[in-house]
């Protein structure tokens, strides 16, 4: 493997002959963004206002740390926070998440 210019090539021999490389894996800095990891109201005070209470204080914390966007996720079988946050205006990504621990 060589490493040039942050990328790491899969095949050593590009340089020599200028081939096509075999694999490419690479990283990159995008915009500062904060991430929910978790909201949650107790089931006997859903509806009383609590979770937009809740994600208008997350918002305004990612606006003071200049986050350009808030992000966060909900199981696919979690139809009432789905609502929720569609109401409140949240966009959904269609995406299979992935993590190996480090």
């Amino acid at each position: 493997m060589s490493t040039k210019l942050g990328a790491i090539h899969l095949d050593p021999s590009r340089q020599k002959f200028q081939a096509l490389p075999r694999g490419l894996a690479r990283t990159w800095r995008g915009r500062l963004f904060a991430h929910l990891d978790c909201l949650y109201v107790v089931e006997s005070h859903r509806g009383a206002g609590l979770g937009g209470s809740l994600m208008e204080r997350i918002v305004d914390l990612a606006r003071t740390l200049d986050a350009d966007e808030l992000q966060w996720q909900t199981p696919h079988w979690n139809s009432q926070a789905i609502g929720f946050y569609d109401r409140l205006g949240g966009t959904s990504t269609v995406k299979h998440r992935y993590r190996l621990w480090v």
